[in-house]
């Protein structure tokens, strides 16, 4: 009898651990096609790719006055929000929620629409 309760028991706290394992949805490469912009020129990039790496680092375009200036950036993700500080100092807190497959990041009154381009980190940076 203690057998059977022992292995329950292993069974239970193996699931209860798998269940609090943390699977970031936002972790990856996502690119987004809406630049932000209205300026139409063949300087511009087709997108830029926002990586959000597991070990909480990343990269993409985040600059407040210069929305298409990338940089690489720390973050944390909460259930709702990721606080992001670039390599100049500058601290965003993004929304973010998703539409279907889609990442929609939001901060200083702008809406980007990302689309996940790989569950990897890409070294892409544009």
């Amino acid at each position: 009898m203690k057998k059977i309760v022992s292995v329950i028991l292993f069974v239970v706290l193996c699931l209860s651990l798998t269940a609090c394992g943390g699977n970031n949805k936002i972790e990856g490469t996502w690119h987004t096609y809406d630049l932000g912009v209205d300026i139409d020129s063949p300087e511009l990039p087709e997108y830029y790719s926002i990586v959000f790496a597991p070990d909480g680092t990343g990269r993409g375009p985040m600059g407040a006055l210069d929305r298409l200036d990338t940089v690489e950036f720390t973050y944390t993700a909460g259930d709702d929000t990721i606080t992001v500080l670039t390599d100049r100092n500058e601290e965003f807190i993004i929304n973010y929620t998703f539409e279907g497959e889609n990442l929609i990041l939001e901060w200083g009154g702008y809406t980007r629409t990302c689309e996940k381009f790989s569950d990897e980190v890409i070294i892409e940076w544009h």
